[in-house]
């Protein structure tokens, strides 16, 4: 069944039911109006007639002529009621006969009285007025008869009748508008609703908002007064906040959108310390701007991910440029050997294994994590490319973490590692020392480059895009930062003195939920 249909026959049951229902409480006082109105109607012309002299004297002097005069000439003025005038013997005058209901006149023939009632007359229930006639005898009254007014409740009946047709015209008149407006309502509905049925409705509904809750970017709208009409959880956990936030929907551009007609795509915005892509639109019905929505996605987590395959790419070329040293190493070895230089073969043997021990042995003896072992062994392979010479504390003391996975370990020490080596590659000193200790309640790690010093505040660098470097850089020790948020850990950045270096110290809680 359509809208359409659906609302015509609530409207048509409706108006059924109300005229219905007015129709019988019309009925009723009107029924109960008009027999007092025509009770009310034959006492007063029984009073009129009993009061008239012209009658009186006509029955007095039994003129049958005169009295049908009177008679006719007073049904005419008072809806031709059925009138009787009876003598003091209980005779109608005008037929002559007795009166078939003589004995309810003993009342009035007798005393005087004055009686309207609802009785039985000729076979048919009428409405009567009985009412005393007396004759002027010289000072005296004298009682000689009575006049009786009676008004059938069949011809009562009637006149009810016509009056309930008429109102029953009005009420399907009424009935016929009803329907007319349920029309125009329900075609209103209709364009309202693009011509959808409601169950239809529901279901769009239910999709819609399990599209929105499944939705992993951010979702907000507006209508044409600025209220927030749309904000879906991904919005909530990306902006870090439940409700809509005005200020934070200036920022992404919606208000741009909605009052100038403005549209973004794939702009990037800095909020509340996240890189978004941000696109705007408005919204138009009948060519009028009405609202604007906007989606966005955290930029930030991509440049993670990015840096993070980065990372492991430039671990891959680390290990594959230290093999590729050590073949050349090899190659020299056997050219001594072939050249039957011994002497200076076990020398240069010597040497490297020298190097090697005291490069390897704190991170092979010390550090255990296999995963932090390999990072390290790639960023000395860079390191050596770049000439830097990148050495771990002997006292490095580090076993496994299992409670942070190494993706987020090479975030955290993949970073801070490439940052210092950077910071002194064009340097004359080209020295980086890193230190890992598992000793108390956390893991502390400490990387010491011999740079020109760290003299800025920390905290615009940690916002995602801000760096020393250039643009499209300084996304890392953002991402550094917000990886230790998700385990707790800090990160303390110092300078020693004034270009004499800087040290970047982590603390993460080995306990799950502990802060420092």
């Amino acid at each position: 069944m359509t809208i359409r249909t659906r609302v015509l026959l609530v409207f048509s049951i409706l108006v059924v039911i109300l005229i219905s229902l007015f129709t019988l409480v019309h009925a009723y006082f009107e029924s109960v109006n008009l027999n007092q109105e025509y009770k009310q109607l034959s006492r007063q012309t029984a009073n009129a007639l009993s009061f008239m002299p012209a009658l009186a004297n006509a029955l007095h002097e039994n003129d049958v002529s005169e009295v049908q005069g009177i008679i006719d000439r007073v049904r005419l003025q008072a809806y031709n009621p059925l009138v009787s005038v009876i003598d003091d013997n209980g005779k109608e005058m005008l037929s002559g006969k007795e009166d078939e209901t003589r004995h309810s006149l003993q009342a009035t023939l007798v005393f005087g009285s004055y009686r309207t009632e609802r009785t039985v007359l000729h076979g048919e229930e009428v409405i009567q007025t009985t009412a005393p006639i007396y004759d002027q005898i010289g000072d005296a009254e004298q009682l000689i008869g009575a006049v009786r007014v009676s008004y059938p409740l069949e011809r009562i009946n009637e006149v009810l009748y016509e009056r309930l047709w008429r109102n029953a015209f009005v009420g399907f008149a009424g009935l016929a508008l009803s329907l007319l407006c349920a029309g125009i309502i329900s075609s209103s509905i209709q364009r309202d609703t693009f011509g959808h049925e409601p169950a239809l409705i529901a279901t769009l509904y239910k999709e819609r908002e399990a599209l929105l809750q499944s939705l992993n970017e951010g979702i907000c709208a507006v209508n044409e007064h600025g209220d927030v009409t749309l904000f879906n959880p991904a919005a909530a956990f990306i902006l870090g906040t439940e409700q809509a936030n005005k200020g934070v929907l200036h920022k992404l551009g919606l208000f741009e959108s909605l009052h100038n007609g403005q549209t973004l795509f794939d702009d990037m915005r800095n909020i509340s310390g996240k890189s978004l892509v941000v696109n705007c639109q408005p919204l138009y019905e009948n060519k009028k701007r009405v609202g604007a929505i906007c989606s966005f996605r955290d930029f930030t987590e991509i440049k993670q991910v990015k840096e993070t395959m980065a990372q492991m790419q430039a671990q891959s070329d680390g290990l594959r440029a230290q093999a590729h040293e050590f073949r050349n190493k090899l190659y020299v070895l056997m050219g001594l050997l072939q050249l039957g230089k011994q002497e200076e073969a076990l020398t240069f043997i010597i040497n490297e294994t020298s190097v090697q021990r005291a490069q390897t042995v704190p991170l092979f003896q010390k550090i255990t994590d296999v995963g932090v072992q390999a990072l390290l062994l790639a960023k000395m392979a860079k390191a050596a490319e770049k000439h830097v010479h990148l050495s771990i504390e002997e006292s490095s003391e580090l076993h496994t973490i299992e409670r942070i996975p190494i993706s987020d370990l090479s975030t955290i020490i993949g970073n801070v590692l490439d940052n210092a080596i950077e910071a002194v590659a064009d340097t004359e000193k080209k020295d980086v020392l890193f230190f890992a200790s598992d000793a108390g309640d956390e893991w502390v790690i400490d990387v010491y480059d011999s740079g020109q010093g760290f003299n800025e505040d920390l905290k615009p660098l940690l916002q995602p895009g801000r760096s020393t470097k250039g643009e499209e850089r300084g996304f890392g020790l953002s991402n550094v930062q917000q990886v230790l948020e998700k385990w707790n850990g800090v990160m303390e950045v110092n300078g020693i003195s004034d270009k004499e270096g800087t040290v970047v110290s982590i603390y993460i809680p080995k306990t799950e939920g502990d802060k420092r």
